[in-house]
């Protein structure tokens, strides 16, 4: 029987997926919702769509006859897309309402981290200048700052001192009402991905993302400046799920609001041990761009027995044996924005790398780059080595006024 997938979203991760669920020969059909333009140029059919609306989410659904939906952004799903799909009959990758406060209220995962002892830095939450003030201090003003919130990506600042820290959290308080103040910590970041179907765990290979707008790790964070698969790590994936992931999945089992979906945790490499940095409630962007490259083509069969609740049943996942790359292409003035969107130029087709657009629009013949991440350019080779040459190769090719990138993915690790 062909199997119809609808993903939902817009950016290169939504991209990936639909590439990665085209290559299953069980999958017919991949809708991605809304899409963007970028998308055609791969044979993907998009469709128009408000994500606000969840009973328009729904029809569409309904209409597709959809075997699986996979919710890409974080957004949807603390709105309760997940609830509304699933009380239509839908198998859906993606946790309810509940369980996504984990990457809605950066409080509420910290709460939960504390009841299932799960590492992570010491912290406290604060809606007041006073009590900002008294946990900058009792942390030393090396703090990072994050909106307890969704921020797409961007609602964490590091402080390098007392008096940024005083300064930039005062100004955030304004911005976001409710903080939380963590300790800083120190050492290489990973993502760790992993399927998770209630109390069922399976890791998928670790990757690292490049968060830092600049070479060298330097400049505001963003959603992603670029990202690589496999990397090494003293701990092997399944030992840090074990840590990091399979705590919360059971806490969640026994309080009557199982996880089913994918839960990232950001984690951080200290001299005293591994540390939950944050957890995300769905694929990352870039990293899914980097990961599909290494994940079986029958990734889909893994996506849909998490969603139904089949995860159990299904032995080690295959993985292709080959190392990724991916260099996010953006507009010079990210992440600040502004500036009138660009055309790009007519790119070479023929790469044994893959290109996942975001920031687009215009016709698929002629796409024109807006002012954020525009695209993923991936990288596939038998070393790292290679697969950062190949995705450094295609990055050039996407060609625009202020089109930028970061020379060193790949090269040494990333920090906070």
């Amino acid at each position: 029987m062909s199997a119809t997938v609808l993903i939902l979203g817009s950016g290169g991760r939504e991209h990936a997926l639909a590439w990665a669920c085209q290559q299953s020969a069980a999958v017919s059909r991949v809708v991605v919702a809304p899409g963007n333009p970028g998308m055609a140029n791969s044979g993907v059919e998009t469709a128009a769509l408000d994500l606000a609306d969840l009973d328009a989410v729904c029809r569409l659904a309904d209409e597709a006859a959809c075997s699986l939906v996979v919710v890409g952004p974080e957004g949807p799903l603390v709105q309760g897309a997940a609830n509304r799909l699933r009380a239509s009959g839908h198998a859906v990758l993606g946790p309810d309402q509940g369980p996504a406060q984990l990457e809605g209220s950066k409080s509420y995962a910290k709460s939960v981290m504390t009841a299932c002892a799960v590492p992570t830095a010491r912290f406290a939450t604060v809606c007041t200048e006073r009590d900002l003030l008294a946990a900058i201090d009792r942390f030393g003003g090396t703090v990072a700052l994050k909106a307890d919130g969704l921020a797409q990506g961007k609602g964490v600042l590091i402080a390098g001192d007392l008096a940024e820290a005083r300064q930039a959290g005062q100004r955030w308080l304004r911005t976001f009402g409710r903080l939380v103040v963590e300790e800083r910590l120190f050492g290489p970041e990973i993502s760790l991905h992993a399927l998770v179907s209630g109390e069922t765990v399976c890791a998928l290979p670790l990757s690292r993302d490049y968060k830092r707008r600049f070479d060298g790790d330097l400049g505001p964070n963003t959603g992603g400046m670029g990202s690589m698969a496999p990397v090494r790590c003293p701990w092997a994936a399944a030992d840090l799920a074990d840590l990091a992931i399979a705590p919360v999945a059971r806490h969640l089992v026994a309080k009557g609001h199982p996880f089913s979906g994918v839960l990232y945790a950001g984690l951080i490499l200290t001299a005293d041990g591994p540390r939950v940095l944050e957890y995300n409630v769905r694929f990352g962007d870039p990293e899914t761009q980097a990961l599909v490259g290494l994940l079986s083509p029958d990734l889909y069969d893994w996506l849909l027995a998490t969603a139904s609740g089949r995860l159990a049943s299904l032995d080690e996942m295959p993985l292709v044996s080959t190392h990724t790359a991916a260099v996010v292409v953006v507009a010079d003035r990210y992440p600040d924005g502004g500036g009138a969107a660009q055309g790009i130029l007519p790119m070479a087709t023929n790469h044994p790398g893959r290109l996942f657009w975001s920031g687009v629009s215009g016709r698929p013949d002629q796409l024109m780059a807006g002012s954020g991440r525009v695209a993923t350019a991936v990288g596939i080779g038998p070393t790292a080595a290679l697969a950062r040459t190949e995705a450094y190769r295609l990055a050039r090719s996407v060609r625009f006024s202020g089109a930028s990138f970061r020379s060193d993915i790949g090269l040494g690790s990333t920090t906070n």
